[in-house]
């Protein structure tokens, strides 16, 4: 459990880490057109006042253009604030992306966990029908067993390997009249 934390912990990071990124990332041509905005405005108040009073009529033109001007991105900024996903709704669309992303990968691990379960039920299938066939076992017991414990069964089953018929005995495996045919002497006559 404490590996599945430490990854939902370092996955939630990595989530606010790419929100703090994005958030910047929109944020940083705003900043720096109200910087402009302001670095301009800032020069114009600096400016020596004249005695002309068209230059002055001028500033106040440049004065109200640069009003209109922070007023629209004052507009701009708020829009943009307004279209700025919530950290929830941004969690959401990054969780949305990763498991579409892993839904391939999953569903092919789910294929082959399946396609392996049929092949092993199909093997212990087998292996049941083996071990019934050879009496060892009536076929409810026989479906009881693990696809190993079957395998090690149905081994038994196979021809030569019956048990000694008692413990001390052992069988002859040269048999000297192995070729010796009983009928011999009637086919002779």
């Amino acid at each position: 459990n404490s590996m599945l934390d430490a990854a939902e912990q370092e996955l939630e990071w990595a989530a606010r880490s790419a929100l703090r990124v994005l958030e910047e990332q929109e944020k940083a041509p705003m900043i720096q057109r109200m910087i402009s905005a302001m670095k301009e405005a800032a020069a114009s108040v600096m400016r020596e006042p004249t005695a002309n009073s068209k230059e002055l009529e001028m500033d106040k033109e440049q004065f109200d253009a640069l009003s209109a001007k922070v007023d629209t991105l004052a507009d701009s900024v708020e829009a943009m604030q307004n279209s700025i996903p919530t950290s929830e709704t941004f969690a959401e669309a990054i969780a949305e992306a990763i498991s579409n992303q892993l839904k391939p990968i999953t569903d092919d691990i789910e294929a082959t966990k399946v396609a392996n379960a049929a092949k092993e039920q199909e093997e212990l299938d087998g292996y049941v029908e083996k071990i019934v066939a050879a009496n060892l076992l009536d076929e409810e017991s026989a479906k009881e067993l693990n696809l190993n414990q079957a395998k090690k069964l149905a081994a038994k089953c196979e021809p030569g390997k019956a048990a000694p018929a008692a413990k001390g005995f052992n069988t002859n495996t040269d048999d000297d009249f192995g070729d010796y045919d009983i009928n011999s002497h009637l086919e002779a006559n």
